[in-house]
C-alpha cells in the first residue's frame, strides 16, 4: 500500500490480491485511507512515519500532496 500511495496510485489499491488484503487486514478494511486518498485526488503521499508490523499491527502516517488548482 505504501508504494501505491507514494506513487499517487491509490486507485490501484483495489487491485491488491484479496487473499493478501485479508492477511494484511488494514484498519477498518482501508476505509480511512480511501477517504483521505479521495480527498487528495491523485496526489501522491509522502510517508512521514512508519513503524513495522509488531504484534500484527503496523502503522504508516502519510502527508498527501495535491496539485494546485
Amino acid at each position: 500500500m505504501i508504494e501505491y500511495v507514494e506513487s499517487g496510485r491509490t486507485a490501484d489499491i483495489g487491485e491488491i490480491d484479496p487473499e493478501l488484503w485479508k492477511t494484511a487486514a488494514p484498519e477498518a478494511d482501508g476505509r480511512p485511507l480511501f477517504i483521505l486518498a479521495g480527498a487528495a485526488g491523485q496526489g501522491r503521499g509522502e510517508v512521514l512515519h512508519y513503524m513495522e508490523t509488531k504484534y500484527s499491527v503496523g502503522d504508516a502516517t502519510f502527508a498527501f500532496h495535491t496539485e494546485a488548482a
